[in-house]
């Protein structure tokens, strides 16, 4: 399989306690030219391991000693790279806490290794530095559209197109979660569920336009968007 320098990260940190499971894996992507590390737990990861040497990560969320969510938090206090979760916990509960910990994309066990390489290179896009031409997006309120510039149109649901106006109105600085409750008009309880819509806001857009949804997540804070989006 052809490999998309843009999309596909150098160097993959994974850290799974199913020891079988994550060699399979590994193995796997070094087949698609990466440099692959393996890890069986958290504590493992944190003693042996330079989170900012790693352009990705693969967490599975139950793992001995430190949990996968609070793994999460901690790479994501040093490192903006790539993660997706893997894991075989499964339920609302466990989607939101990894998704508020920083986590780009949760996948859940069994999962095949050809859609986790197709997870790892749609999250890679979307935190990408540079690569090729620009996209252009433009937000269309009367429409509830989002328009991309290779002639895909996203339809919005009202909340969705909520979303997006309140990120473009706060522009590069992005929006942290309580202004962003307060302009949806939601309860600071449903803060998880904001994680949550805009985790399936940007499928959304990726699915219909091949092209890396234009959201950012600013880590501990809120969201922004990315690139150029006119109204």
């Amino acid at each position: 399989m052809a490999v998309d320098p843009v999309a596909s990260p150098r160097k993959v940190c994974i850290i799974d306690d199913d020891g079988e499971y994550g060699a399979f894996l590994a193995d796997f992507l070094r087949v698609q030219q990466m440099d692959v590390d393996l890890f069986r737990s958290g504590t493992a990861f944190l003693a042996g391991a330079d989170v900012a040497s790693y352009d990705f990560f693969v967490v599975d969320l139950g793992l001995p000693g430190v949990d996968g969510v609070e793994l999460i938090s901690l790479i994501r206090a040093r490192s903006n790279a790539g993660l997706v979760i893997i894991s075989g916990r499964m339920g609302p509960d466990a989607f939101n806490a990894g998704l508020s910990a920083g986590a780009d994309m949760f996948l859940n066990k069994p999962v095949r290794f050809d859609q986790v390489l197709q997870a790892i290179r749609t999250v890679s896009l979307r935190v990408a530095r540079g690569g090729g031409g620009a996209t252009v997006w433009s937000l269309d309120a009367d429409q509830s559209e989002l328009k991309c510039s290779n002639a895909s149109n996203v339809k919005l649901t009202p909340l969705e197109l909520q979303i997006l106006q309140a990120l473009a109105a706060h522009g590069a600085q992005g929006c942290d979660r309580k202004t962003l409750l307060e302009r949806l008009g939601e309860d600071q309880n449903a803060a998880r569920n904001i994680d949550a819509a805009i985790f399936r806001l940007r499928k959304k857009i990726e699915s219909a336009t091949r092209r890396a949804a234009p959201i950012r997540t600013l880590h501990g804070v809120g969201y922004s968007l990315t690139g150029d989006v006119r109204l």
